[in-house]
């Protein structure tokens, strides 16, 4: 087993999408009741998350069989941490053919994608274009797509905090990803805004951005550039020029590219693809210990992704 991605925190509710077809993606979310971005249960892909209790009972009825509860949860999770990402490359198959998209289109190998990674990270890692914390200077760039409405992007911005301040090597660019409505689009094109007009700001933008909890509309949008000290009306301008739509269309089109339906989706230094959340920050920093020895960036000056400022 890979023990990087048996690291990575999916979730155990998408086993049912690789059950031989047993059951389909709108089966297993109608029969479980999700709701999006409720407290507790499982996550599914955006911000939506299932109770195990109810995906069990959905997978019983659908099969009509009955399985003890703890050895059912058990064979779940072991798969799960056995195939992280081709769950997340079969869940969005299932989407994607379920909201009309080309289910013939050959998938991908983690080898493709990796070299699509690897091909697309400068330009998504740019010091004067993509918004970024940590040094600019840095020879380990990492690419982070997020939606500002993502339960599990909130969860992992601290992380990423935590390890830029470890290391002075580190810079990570916040790549605008809005996939969960009209809300985390309207803030995609502020936030792009605000990284165009006003960049020292932007990461206090994307910090009250993040620490919101709840829907999304203009006034609140709004609410996180005067927390950041923004001119609204100017802001709010920019955001509405072609230039920065032309932006957002190149993230969008770069996610498309590198397998990214959803949020958070990384790519480390080096080209590796991190699909999903980091449980926490150790394995975050574990992700990128891997990503850069496997890049062979170790050696460069710095000493490695666990040198301290």
């Amino acid at each position: 087993m890979n023990t990087t991605e048996s690291r990575i925190s999916y979730p155990s509710a998408l086993l049912g999408f690789v059950l031989g077809g047993i059951f389909t993606a709108a089966g297993v979310m109608a029969s479980a009741g999700i709701s999006g971005g409720s407290p507790g249960g499982i996550p599914l892909p955006g911000s939506a998350r299932i109770s195990p209790d109810a995906l069990r009972a959905a997978v019983r009825a659908e099969l009509d069989i009955q399985l003890e509860d703890s050895r059912f949860a058990a064979a779940i999770d072991r798969y799960v941490e056995a195939k992280p990402l081709f769950i997340h490359q079969t869940v969005v198959k299932a989407l994607e053919k379920q909201r009309g998209g080309d289910a013939n289109q050959p998938q991908r190998s983690d080898a493709e994608l990796e070299k699509a990674a690897k091909e697309n990270l400068p330009l998504l890692t740019d010091v004067k274009e993509t918004p970024f914390i940590g040094n600019p200077k840095g020879d380990l760039a990492y690419a982070y797509f997020f939606d500002v409405s993502c339960g599990y992007c909130k969860q992992t911005d601290p992380f990423l905090k935590g390890v830029v301040a470890k290391n002075p090597r580190l810079r990570v660019h916040f790549v605008e990803f809005p996939v969960l409505g009209p809300g985390s689009q309207d803030a995609a094109k502020v936030g792009i805004a605000v990284g165009m007009l006003e960049p020292g700001k932007y990461e206090a933008y994307h910090a009250a951005a993040m620490a919101h909890r709840g829907q999304l509309d203009e006034e609140v949008v709004n609410g996180f550039l005067k927390t950041a000290g923004l001119d609204v009306a100017k802001v709010r301008a920019k955001a509405a020029t072609p230039e920065v739509q032309k932006r957002l269309d190149k993230y969008i089109e770069i996610a498309g590219k590198v397998g990214a339906r959803g949020t958070p989706y990384s790519i480390l230094p080096g080209g590796k693809i991190m699909p999903g959340a980091p449980s926490t920050q150790q394995d975050l920093e574990n992700f990128l210990n891997d990503a850069v020895k496997a890049a062979g960036l170790e050696s460069q000056a710095g000493g490695g992704p666990k040198a301290s400022r």
